[in-house]
């Protein structure tokens, strides 16, 4: 089932204003709420220093974390099952390095990506099926990726659930980390 652009901005703002545990809330910006034009990743400083061109990558992101004022936790919130779409992600942010948070049209701050950084991907509602193939997908990229082999990665481990498990998916993902305080 693909969301529409609707749908995934009320589930970002439930995520964000019900689900997200107040230690993490505190410090945490989302897209669309509270005044939050958009916040994107790069891999280039912003501006890009004297002779570097434009960014070669930017990704939208729907919610930031920040632990002591360093992001540490992505979460997306996808529209589409599609594993093709949702495998596009991790290149992108194992590639980031900074993330500039837009307030009404104008940079409110950027932070470099400078300790582990982790990804939490929200899919909608999946048949059974579906689930048994993303899990099997899960176990596929972890092998793939090895995240924690990769010195080029800022992007330490991620998490994929669909948001009826998000609270779980959270728990996890933190537990794994060393976040437990957080949750």
């Amino acid at each position: 089932m693909t969301k529409t652009l609707k749908e995934i901005a009320k589930d970002r703002e439930k995520v964000y204003n019900e689900l997200l545990p107040g230690k993490i809330r505190d410090n945490a910006y989302a897209t669309k709420i509270k005044g939050i034009t958009g916040i994107s990743a790069f891999n280039e400083p912003y501006p890009p220093k004297d002779g570097m061109g434009k960014y070669r990558m930017k990704i939208a992101i729907d919610i930031l974390a920040l632990d002591k004022e360093k992001p540490f936790l992505a979460i997306e919130l996808e529209s589409s099952p599609d594993p093709q779409k949702v495998m596009g992600l991790f290149p992108l942010y194992m590639l980031t390095q900074w993330i500039k948070i837009r307030k009404h049209n104008q940079d409110l701050n950027q932070y470099p990506v400078e300790q582990p950084f982790l990804l939490l991907i929200i899919l909608p509602e999946l048949s059974d099926k579906l689930v048994d193939k993303w899990r099997d997908l899960d176990h596929k990229i972890r092998e793939l990726l090895k995240l924690d082999e990769n010195k080029q990665s800022n992007l330490t481990d991620f998490e994929i659930c669909q948001l009826k498990d998000f609270q779980s998916g959270l728990k996890r993902l933190l537990e794994r980390n060393g976040y437990q305080s957080l949750i």
